[in-house]
């Protein structure tokens, strides 16, 4: 599977995520509470030691979110985007146009 990182700014710009207190905001709740439950969620405890991960997949569309530390304890912090058909990384403009078009 192809893992890129990518700061998901397009969300923030359009309201989706918050911009305010961007560092305690959990991205996951957010998306859920906007988008709804997924199709699948599966958690990737990492490693020892290592950051776990979160998959939300709606329909063609997988989310990564990766566990990161906040000021009131961990929060899920959007990470990348993934077509599930093609298994490659998403921009977030082209994510987040998946997400308001999907049916």
């Amino acid at each position: 599977m192809l893992w890129i990182r990518i700061l998901p700014r397009v969300f923030r710009e359009s309201g989706i995520i918050p911009t305010t207190e961007v560092a305690q905001t959990d991205d996951l709740a957010a998306f859920v509470k906007r988008f709804g439950k997924a199709n699948t969620d599966k958690t990737d405890p990492g490693p020892p030691g290592g950051v776990p991960h979160r998959l939300l997949t709606y329909g063609d569309l997988r989310i990564v979110f990766a566990q990161r530390p906040g000021p009131n304890g961990p929060v899920w912090k959007i990470e990348g985007f993934i077509d599930t058909r093609s298994d490659l990384s998403l921009r977030g403009d082209e994510a987040l146009d998946r997400m308001l078009n999907r049916r």
